[in-house]
């Protein structure tokens, strides 16, 4: 399980998951049992509007993604950083944000539950995840809701996870780098970079070779987001960092269907 998520799957109590509701790319909304024949289920829209009025507690906003070229909205600047972190997790292939609403049992009777994430990832299982203050995050109404989504997961073959504060070394590290995800200039250092880093490097002997060019440092932070140089990304960022040359090019999720996104967000 790659880092990103950090967490081990949550699992609470005795609930019975009985539906799932979502919305395809038209906005209309459907409803069937959580099973096998909903385990490829992408979600085209989100099935709820996110609430903003006078006395909301947390900041909502919308999280660019570069895997989904999509604005996605989200209720909080916890939830904004995970999506980061899910945004440059290689194996992430789809995000949605509110996704669907969960339908289930338990001995309170009916309930309903609303995730706020589901990441699609490669292979064609997929993350559900929520995201809690670290404050609220045992409380018992969290912690009933995440059962419900715990045990949908489960039949849909999926994982979940309740989050709360993303690991902060890494969460710094791919801060910094996703404001190198669009490339506009420099394609041409890229060959350079990629041979010289053919063996691990640390980055300061990486760039002496190129002197004073000031397109070095943010080609190479444009070649660790999409993963075609690779690093300890839970280790600080510095000049000090090994870093190393990635066995394969990587290819964004688009690369097969928009090849020319492809070409834009790589520099390619």
């Amino acid at each position: 399980m790659p880092p990103v998520v950090g967490a081990a799957p949550a699992r609470w109590g005795v609930v019975r998951a009985t539906a799932v509701t979502w919305a395809d790319h038209t906005g209309a909304e459907h409803t069937g049992p959580p099973g096998s024949d909903l385990r490829e289920l992408l979600p085209g829209r989100a099935i709820r509007s996110i609430s903003q009025h006078r006395g909301v507690t947390h900041t909502t906003s919308n999280y660019c993604s570069s895997t989904d070229r999509a604005s996605l909205a989200c209720e909080s600047w916890l939830e904004a950083r995970w999506l980061r972190l899910l945004d440059h997790d290689p194996d992430v292939v789809a995000i949605r944000t509110q996704p669907l609403i969960l339908t289930g049992t338990d001995v309170d009777g009916q309930f309903s539950h609303t995730p706020d994430v589901l990441a699609r990832v490669r292979g064609g299982s997929a993350r559900l995840i929520d995201v809690k203050n670290p404050t609220v995050v045992r409380h018992p109404d969290v912690l009933r809701r995440a059962r419900l989504a715990s045990a949908a997961a489960e039949r849909l073959g999926w994982t979940y996870y309740l989050l709360a504060e993303p690991p902060s070394t890494r969460m710094r590290t791919v801060g910094w780098l996703s404001g190198f995800r669009r490339w506009l200039t420099g394609q041409d250092l890229f060959p350079e970079l990629l041979a010289a880093a053919a063996k691990p490097v640390r980055l300061r002997d990486l760039w002496a070779p190129f002197g004073e060019d000031v397109q070095v440092r943010p080609a190479t932070y444009h070649l660790l987001w999409w993963h075609r140089l690779l690093m300890d990304f839970d280790s600080p960022l510095s000049e000090r960092t090994r870093v190393w040359a990635s066995p394969l090019p990587y290819r964004p999720p688009h690369a097969d269907t928009d090849p020319a996104f492809a070409r834009t967000m790589m520099g390619v």
